[in-house]
């Protein structure tokens, strides 16, 4: 069984995710042609969910990546799940639930 994937994050610092989508070769799609719109949000449990700011990168010199980006001051402590959902003409498909583990910043 696969081991879910858990990313480190303190709360009050910006999250940044740099994420590539590939096609079921592997090969990386130019995001202005796939007809694709992306979605993402981290959620903790018994609150709404935290939406995460879509931004695609340039396509010619870095094809089928984008960033997932959100000010999390408000993020509680703990762990939240977070997931990617992909919708084309085709349907909506999401990414396996991988985990951010938010702690406190130390620093004010």
């Amino acid at each position: 069984m696969a081991v879910p994937v858990s990313i480190p994050h303190k709360v009050g610092d910006t999250f940044r995710a740099r994420v590539v989508y590939r096609d079921t070769g592997g090969d990386p799609v130019d995001l202005r042609t796939a007809g694709l719109t992306i979605a993402s949000a981290v959620k903790a449990k018994g609150l709404p969910p935290f939406p995460l700011a879509y931004e695609q990168r340039d396509q010619d010199a870095d094809r089928g990546a984008f960033d997932l980006v959100a000010e999390t001051a408000a993020w509680p402590t703990g762990q939240l799940a977070w997931d990617i959902q992909f919708t084309s003409a085709n349907g909506t498909v999401s990414t396996k639930t991988m985990f951010i583990v938010a702690e406190a910043d130390v620093t004010p």
